[in-house]
């Protein structure tokens, strides 16, 4: 047990709704190793404006501690994760032909990243082809998501304090 007052302990939690969870590590630290784990060379990052503000906040730390592994950043996500701002990150994270996403903030950016995998899994260009796998639809009309074997992966650094 670590003494009082050391700080957090560090580790990794593995369950099956999130593959896994890395905790007590720097974020920027954390996705540098995560990335290495799945052999991810072209790291692609989403975020929002607010976190543009900052000289060295997490989003900027993350950036430069990916180096020559980050391909690009689209910090246009808004609030509750619009369509046309998933697809237009999708479209950008695949014109960087990234093969990992890292979304850094709160709940709109990672629901919108993993709405971009999506799209990025299934090659959608447009909103309206994101329709019909929406959850809200009766279960006749909805249609399940299926990565492919190769899928491109995400990881998520949550940047609010319910995390």
């Amino acid at each position: 047990m670590p003494a009082q007052g050391s700080g957090p302990t560090a580790g990794v939690f593995t369950s099956h709704a999130q593959e896994r969870v890395v905790f007590g590590t720097p974020a920027e630290q954390a996705v540098v190793a995560e990335a290495a784990h799945y052999g991810s060379a072209r790291i692609f990052v989403t975020s929002t404006r607010s976190l543009t503000e900052f000289s060295d906040g997490p989003l900027q730390r993350i950036e430069a501690a990916l180096g020559s592994k980050h391909v690009g950043t689209f910090t246009e996500i808004g609030a509750h994760s619009l369509r046309e701002g998933v697809i237009e990150g999708a479209r950008r994270a695949r014109e960087a032909r990234a093969d990992m996403l890292v979304a850094v903030g709160g709940g709109s950016v990672i629901d919108a990243t993993k709405a971009m995998l999506m799209c990025l899994w299934l090659d959608f260009d447009s909103p309206d082809a994101m329709e019909p796998y929406r959850e809200d639809l009766p279960k006749e009309k909805r249609r399940p998501i299926e990565a492919p074997a190769d899928a491109i992966r995400m990881l998520a650094v949550s940047t609010t304090l319910s995390a």
